[in-house]
């Protein structure tokens, strides 16, 4: 998880990293449907999870799935 955290530059104050119990972690990746990684999720501020394949390292893509989600809760 170190190396993938370095090579993509995984670092900021928006962005967690979580290092659980085997079997927790499987939990979660079953439940969110991780199937590699990097994996991104969007999650808004009261913890609703946005089905789309987010991924950081696309910014155009980023931009507008947020200008999206602006508009709806405008």
């Amino acid at each position: 998880m170190e190396n993938v955290i370095k090579a993509y530059n995984l670092t900021g104050d928006n962005i967690v990293h979580y290092n659980l119990p085997a079997e927790q972690q499987r939990a979660i990746e079953e439940f969110l449907q991780v199937d590699g990684f990097p994996y991104y999720k969007i999650f808004d501020k009261e913890g609703k999870l946005y089905d789309i394949n987010a991924d950081a390292r696309n910014v155009g893509a980023m931009k507008i799935f947020f200008n999206q989600v602006d508009k709806k809760e405008k």
